[in-house]
């Protein structure tokens, strides 16, 4: 059997390695569950990203359905591009689902805070919610599937050797294949 040594001296490395280990509590989760489709959907976008998509992309906004946990994904070149992709992305859901978005949630970046969303927002009967400054921890579910998205896209990239151009294509990979593993405990797929 092993003796532990007692000792007095504490070695710098220890300090630092403690206080590079350090992280916030865990925040307590405040969504109520969603009861239907498009009853709160998260945003976040990404980017930019060094190396453009073969499209010319460097960003691209993730949407997360809550109750369903799909997630869908849109590819832009500018972050002034984002309203108008959640205008479509809004419109399409809500004619193939027959249901009004009713909340929505993001972080305060620019392009989620600027008139022209805010306005629409108002005008359609969406609550907008924007989360604190640097608190992911408010936005968890687009910040859970951003890093399911970028987690696989990586690896899609490095095991296939293609070039970074390829992003793009590997994110609609990943988010398609994110949408077919069951989420909840029905085990069925979004």
């Amino acid at each position: 059997m092993m003796k532990l040594v007692k000792s007095t001296e504490v070695s710098s490395v220890c300090d630092k390695f403690i206080k590079g280990k350090i992280t916030q509590l865990p925040f307590k989760q405040s969504f109520k569950a969603a009861d239907h489709l498009l009853e709160n959907i998260h945003l976040n976008l990404r980017g930019p990203f060094q190396t453009p998509s073969i499209d010319g992309a460097k960003y691209f906004l993730i949407i997360v359905d809550q109750m369903s946990g799909f997630i869908t994904t849109r590819f832009l070149k500018n972050k002034s591009n984002c309203f108008n992709h959640f205008h479509n992305f809004k419109l399409s859901a809500e004619n193939t689902l027959a249901k009004k978005l009713k909340n929505i949630f993001t972080d305060g970046g620019g392009e989620f805070i600027n008139k022209s969303f805010q306005n629409h927002c108002a005008e359609s009967g969406i609550n907008h919610t924007i989360s604190p400054p640097y608190t992911p921890q408010h936005n968890p579910f687009s910040e859970r599937g951003n890093c399911s998205v970028l987690e696989k896209e990586r690896c899609i990239l490095l095991h296939s050797k293609l070039p970074m151009s390829h992003w793009e294509e590997a994110v609609s990979m990943t988010t398609f294949l994110c949408n077919l593993v069951p989420k909840h405990e029905d085990q069925k797929t979004p």
